[in-house]
């Protein structure tokens, strides 16, 4: 894993949080490494469209939206009532708490 320092700054401001597990800073750069294959546009401070998340998680754009309904899923926040932005931190979190839950 490259070191903090070598990271875009708008992922090193959020890295904090997400680097409590070495699974999450894993996650953390396999997706900013997918973000940047598939072209997704970051803001300045580390978020990504609803579009740019559902790509990133392998999931519909609609089902994000029903679980922002549901108060489900990764976090996110709200621009207008229309528009919500998923921070890269955020997803990297999320993936890693769903990776523990057991089936069993």
């Amino acid at each position: 894993m490259a070191p903090e320092s070598a990271w875009p700054a708008h992922l090193r401001m959020h890295a904090e949080p997400a680097t409590t597990s070495p699974a999450a800073s894993s996650r953390l750069v396999m997706l900013e490494r997918q973000r940047r294959e598939l072209a997704i546009r970051v803001t300045a401070d580390g978020y990504v469209s609803a579009k740019g998340a559902a790509l990133l998680l392998g999931r519909r754009q609609e089902l994000l939206k029903k679980w922002r309904y549901e108060n489900r899923g990764p976090p996110f926040r709200k621009i207008n009532s229309q528009i919500a932005e998923y921070s890269i931190v955020g997803l990297a979190a999320y993936l890693d708490e769903i990776s523990e839950i057991s089936f069993d």
